[in-house]
């Protein structure tokens, strides 16, 4: 038995240039955030106005009297500082597009690899949740966050000026400047084991919450809504309860940071007040001292301030780069087989496994059906006829074995030509919340009202569809503003859009009454007409004397199968009966 799951999924990774996740994208986008960091060297520099400023003040136009000096620094003073909001400005508006740019670049990918996710895990992995944390990505670099930590880098250049003034007023700055930043790097450590441990109880507690919204009706009818609360509850507390441990260390250490930047404003002053008495330093250089240092902080203050921030940005960018491994950076271009699409369907030698697992519960499954017949699916409950169905239309890809449409296999289709030649209705059917008319057209914002009215009547919904309200009608989410039987007869409709080749319809009349039984016979009978290849999973006695053939399952392989007459003639048909 070939893998042929795990060549498929290498194929899907593509084959050609590194993987690339948000690392990599900073890496090709390099030069812009050297630009980023040029424009924060100018406003760091800019920055330094204000002090040196009054240290003109203090040196020459007070010992002077001279307005005009005055006036002349001052005019400068203005525009350099107009200078600088226009660069913060600029830089601002860089940073913001950098995030929008992002997202731009990753959101298709990521979109297809959270997709990609639920369709191997059966949608038990099917979380949003890599969405969501780009979304974090992008507003912690286009926030006022990440300046910080272009502005930390340029501290020594303050340290340095203060170095100018006097060599005390330095190294005072200097430890002043280890000490915070050594509390940065304990807050960061300290804060990032509650912090990881919230996000994951967070995410068990949403799943649990997703889960009571999606089978509301079925919990309240049995009241199994207060305990489910009640778990709810007990997986929050451990939310709370690592927050409130992580919220502890941050605040502590940010509350210790800023009594401590605060004392060094004053202990500089002091350091500064003496040397002036000693006649070292001018009352000016004091104060300009002072100013600059607290600017020199102010970086390492804002990275404590950011830290909790931070810390969520980097979580969020491991989970990207994780929820995009193996996806590709650009989907592999298939080329559509040159054929006419009739509806030839054969499977060989198929082996199936369920999601997250190598052993193949499908075994051995070969059958050939010529286009335009109707097989029906029958066997217990378990015997793996939805399985096989959803290995049918691509939605399951086989361990091994084959599934050749019209000679070719499907893993050589473009997915969205394949889609076009395939019609769908799942077991559990679920609606895209919008119109009744946007289901039936697949999403295809070109369709034209006459192709979903011609569906519908094709699936011989077209008279319920009326008296649902029509074509506009709003499903709600997953179909929920709609009975089972509507639902039913939309999805079917929907399935026959197009005038696909092939069909796959699973218990297509569970949800039905007697007058939509007799509609969907109707239907069957149009399909067979138009020679659409129909495969039907159903144990209903009117559908199994409409088929030309019949495939019967147990425990995973044929029982028996062929033509309708020849196998209800077999001792194996009773299972058919």
């Amino acid at each position: 038995m070939t893998e042929r799951g795990e060549m498929a999924g290498a194929s899907a990774g593509g084959s050609g240039g590194e993987e690339e996740g948000i690392r990599g994208y900073f890496r090709r986008h390099a030069g812009v955030f050297v630009a980023i960091a040029v424009f924060s060297l100018c406003i760091n520099v800019l920055m330094l106005t204000g002090p040196l400023f009054m240290l003109q003040i203090y040196g020459r136009v007070l010992p002077s009297n001279n307005v005009s000096t005055l006036v002349s620094l001052f005019m400068l003073v203005v525009l350099l500082f107009a200078v600088l909001g226009v660069l913060d400005m600029v830089r601002g508006g860089i940073l913001a597009r950098v995030g929008a740019r992002l997202a731009t670049d990753f959101r298709e990918r990521l979109y297809d690899a959270v997709m990609r996710s639920a369709l191997r895990s059966g949608g038990a992995a099917g979380s949003v949740q890599p969405l969501q944390e780009l979304d974090v990505v992008t507003g912690f670099l286009s926030g006022p966050g990440i300046t910080a930590f272009y502005d930390a880098p340029l501290v020594p250049l303050y340290l340095f000026i203060i170095f100018l003034f006097h060599p005390a007023l330095f190294w005072f700055s200097l430890i002043a400047a280890v000490m915070l930043f050594a509390l940065a790097v304990v807050n960061g450590m300290a804060s990032r084991e509650p912090l990881e441990a919230r996000g994951r109880a967070a995410a068990e507690a949403q799943r649990l919450l997703s889960t009571g919204v999606q089978n509301v009706e079925a919990l309240h009818a049995m009241g199994m809504l207060p305990r489910l609360r009640e778990q709810w509850r007990r997986r929050h507390d451990g939310v709370l309860r690592h927050q409130v441990r992580a919220q502890g260390r941050i605040g502590g250490i940010y509350a210790a940071g800023r009594a401590l930047r605060l004392l060094i404003q004053s202990a500089i002053l002091a350091l500064g007040a003496w040397l002036v008495i000693r006649g070292e330093i001018t009352a000016g250089v004091m104060i300009a001292s002072s100013i600059i240092l607290g600017r020199a902080l102010q970086p390492v203050e804002q990275a404590i301030t950011n830290w909790r921030s931070y810390q969520r940005y980097r979580q969020a960018r491991e989970r990207v780069d994780e929820a995009l491994q193996g996806a590709p950076v650009r989907e592999k271009m298939h080329t559509a087989p040159e054929i006419t699409p009739r509806g030839d369907l054969e499977v060989r030698e198929l082996y199936v496994a369920p999601p997250m697992s190598r052993k193949p519960y499908l075994r051995n499954i070969a059958f050939r059906l010529p286009a335009g017949s109707l097989l029906v699916l029958v066997g217990h409950n378990g015997s793996g006829k939805t399985m096989l169905a959803r290995a049918l239309v691509g939605v399951w890809q086989p361990l091994g074995g084959q599934i050749l449409l019209d000679g070719a296999d499907l893993n050589v289709w473009p997915q969205e030509r394949l889609g076009r030649l395939i019609g769908y209705l799942p077991q559990a059917v679920e609606l895209v919340e919008g119109t009744i008319a946007e289901n039936i057209a697949r999403l295809d914002p070109d369709a034209s009202e006459e192709r979903i009215i011609r569906a519908a009547q094709r699936a011989c919904a077209h008279e319920a569809i009326k008296k649902m309200g029509g074509y506009d009608v709003q499903v709600g989410p997953g179909g929920a503003f709609l009975s089972a039987g509507q639902r039913q007869r939309v999805a079917l409709a929907r399935a026959l859009y197009g005038d696909p080749v092939l069909v796959v319809l699973d218990e297509p009349v569970a949800n039905l009454d007697g007058e939509g039984r007799l509609d969907f016979h109707k239907a069957l009978e149009g399909m067979r007409r138009r020679g659409q290849t129909v495969v039907v999973i159903d144990h209903g006695d009117g559908i199994v004397r409409m088929a030309d053939y019949v495939l019967v399952l147990r425990e995973g392989q044929i029982a028996t199968g062929g033509p309708r007459e020849k196998v209800m003639a077999k001792k194996a048909g009773s299972e058919v009966r």
